[in-house]
């Protein structure tokens, strides 16, 4: 299962003793929950079915990170029970202070279909790319950085979702640059990536689509067909 930033959980032990009866009346069960900067929280804890089971109050996963449930039971049943919860950002609060040129509405579009799980981080690294197209590029902007000409706005939009589906496809959503690795190795661990190239079998990191997106409204500078790979 699959938790994000801002979610809430209700912990449940089942209380089984070693010879497979359930717990009873003796049996208590407190839950500590680790958060990822190490600080901890106890929540209430009622037990049911005869001590049987035993449900915390519901808390909230403040943080992204890594949580840590630990269940401590003593009385008929005694033992230990951890278990490790995997939590990614708000999806929506992730992308604060950032300059995102398409949403995720402007992405389903683009796709003709809905948008993949992810969408709004693979827009912001798509994003985050087309401002490394446009290094030496001029063109207005307004107080957040972003374009006021809709021209540019809309091509800066088209290329964003352009390379946002071709990241994806190359199987480097985020862009931290799996896609160019073609081979690696254990023990002294070992890498290698593709080579650079303009097409689909170098892996460029940046689409062509998008390129010429940004070329056809005329922010890149370069002549048709130089797109000035960067690995």
């Amino acid at each position: 299962m699959s938790h994000e930033e801002g979610d809430f959980r209700i912990a449940t032990l089942s209380v089984v003793d070693a010879d497979g009866s359930a717990g009873d009346g003796t049996t208590t069960a407190v839950l500590t929950v680790i958060r990822p900067d190490g600080t901890t929280t106890q929540p209430t804890v009622t037990p049911s079915d005869g001590g049987a089971t035993h449900t915390a109050a519901a808390y909230e996963f403040t943080a992204a990170g890594e949580w840590v449930e630990r269940w401590v039971v003593t009385g008929k049943g005694a033992g230990k029970q951890r278990t490790t919860l995997l939590v990614a950002p708000d999806p929506a609060a992730a992308l604060t202070g950032m300059r995102v040129y398409a949403t995720t509405t402007d992405y389903a579009t683009y796709l003709l279909a809905a948008p993949p799980a992810g969408a709004r981080r693979a827009l912001a690294a798509a994003s985050r790319e087309v401002d490394r197209m446009l290094l030496t590029a001029i063109y207005d902007v307004d107080d957040d950085g972003l374009p006021t000409d809709a021209d540019v706005a809309e091509a800066m939009k088209l290329a964003t979702c352009a390379q946002a589906e071709y990241a994806k496809l190359t199987g480097d959503a985020n862009l931290v640059g799996a896609g160019a690795i073609t081979q690696v190795g254990l023990g002294s661990l070992s890498y290698t990536r593709a080579k650079a190239g303009v097409g689909v079998d170098g892996n460029p990191r940046w689409a062509q689509a998008a390129w010429d997106l940004l070329q056809q409204a005329g922010l890149t500078g370069h002549p048709v067909g130089e797109p000035g790979w960067i690995y």
